[in-house]
C-alpha cells in the first residue's frame, strides 16, 4: 500500500493545531451550549472543524495515493505570514483598527515577491478600511479605530 506522505504530515499537523487549540478554548474559556454560548465555545467548534478535518486528509493519505514530492518550502511567505500576525497580536492596542490592519496587511503582502510596492499599498488600505468598517462599525469589536499613539496630547 502506497501511502502519500504529504497528505499525512498535513493531517497530523492539522490535528495537532486542534487538539492545541481545542484544549486552550476548553481548558481556559467557558464554552457553554448551543443556546447560551460561552466565549469559548467558537474556538472549540473551529478546533473540531480542524481536526475533523485532519481526519480525513488522513484518510485521503491512504486512498488516494499519489505520491509527490514535498517540494521547495515557502519559507518568505511563512516569515512575512507570521511577522504580520505577531505584530497585529502586539500592536493593537496602540495602534487601532485602522492603522493595525494596515500594518498587518502591508507586512503580509511581502509573502509574495510578484506584489509591488503600489499594489501592496492599495491593498493594504483597502482591506484595513473594510476590517475598520466590518469589526468596529459592523459588530461593534471594542477596538479603536485610531489607538493611543495616535491620540492628541496637549
Amino acid at each position: 500500500m502506497s501511502i502519500n506522505r504529504k497528505d499525512l504530515a498535513t493531517g497530523l499537523i492539522f490535528i495537532a493545531f486542534a487538539l492545541t487549540y481545542g484544549y486552550m478554548s476548553v481548558g481556559t474559556m467557558s464554552v457553554g451550549s448551543l443556546t447560551q454560548m460561552g466565549p469559548g465555545f467558537f474556538p472549540a467548534m473551529l478546533a473540531g472543524c480542524l481536526g475533523l478535518t485532519g481526519v480525513v486528509v488522513i484518510g485521503r493519505a491512504f486512498w488516494v495515493a499519489s505520491e509527490s514530492p514535498f517540494g521547495v518550502v515557502p519559507w518568505r511567505a511563512m516569515i512575512f505570514i507570521s511577522v504580520a500576525t505577531v505584530i497585529f497580536a502586539a500592536f493593537v492596542d496602540d495602534l487601532g483598527m485602522l492603522p493595525g490592519t494596515f500594518l498587518t496587511s502591508f507586512i503580509a503582502c511581502w509573502a509574495d515577491p510578484r506584489i509591488s510596492l503600489r499594489n501592496n499599498i492599495l491593498t493594504s488600505i483597502c482591506i484595513a478600511v473594510f476590517c475598520s468598517a466590518v469589526f468596529s462599525f459592523g459588530l461593534g469589536v471594542p477596538l479603536p479605530i485610531f489607538g493611543d499613539i495616535f491620540a492628541w496630547r496637549a
